[in-house]
């Protein structure tokens, strides 16, 4: 590694719990890149408006998607910790709408569960639709959610449609899934 790629993937290593695993060690490929990805990564999974059971939401159907299946085993134990109902997982695996009468109200309202219904429309849209929502999807989420909800949902998918093409690109499998030897 050069001196900047050693730097960055110090940086990457003490910010992750899964260190250069995933799709930083190809991002190290051009510094720049790895670097700005993996700060867009921390904001999106970090800092937005959503709780983090929403974002795992969001993750989740991202990576089923793509068929992106380390994305999934990686968020999918995310998701669970962070309170993702195990049939909301089963549906977001099999790109149907989970059913959400069941979910209660947490968050001042925004993680109830007409919220995560119009934020799983919108991002259904989002993704099968290629960054395309009607009107109605996108009044919605402005409506629940706010301007700020609109572009921190887009920035999420977005971020793991980058993660969900180098996984699959360059065929990543989960640390912890890996075969050791015999």
């Amino acid at each position: 590694m050069t001196p900047l790629q050693r730097q960055i993937a110090d940086e990457i290593a003490s910010t992750r719990t899964t260190g250069l695993a995933g799709p930083f060690a190809p991002w190290l490929a051009n510094p720049a890149i790895a670097d700005a990805a993996q700060k867009l990564g921390r904001i999106c999974r970090y800092e937005t408006c959503f709780p983090l059971r929403q974002s795992e939401m969001l993750i989740l159907m991202t990576a089923a998607c793509f068929e992106a299946q380390t994305e999934w085993d990686i968020h999918v134990g995310e998701a669970r910790k962070a309170g993702l109902e195990e049939t909301t997982i089963e549906a977001l695996a099999k790109r149907q709408q989970p059913n959400f009468g069941a979910v209660a109200s947490t968050e001042a309202g925004k993680d109830d569960a007409s919220g995560d219904c119009v934020l799983w429309r919108f991002a259904d849209e989002l993704l099968r639709n290629q960054g395309h929502v009607s009107d109605v999807a996108y009044t919605a989420m402005q409506q629940r959610f706010g301007e700020r909800g609109l572009v921190d949902a887009t920035a999420i998918t977005g971020y793991y449609v980058l993660v969900a093409y180098t996984l699959n690109l360059f065929h990543i499998v989960d640390p912890s899934k890996r075969r050791t030897p015999s």
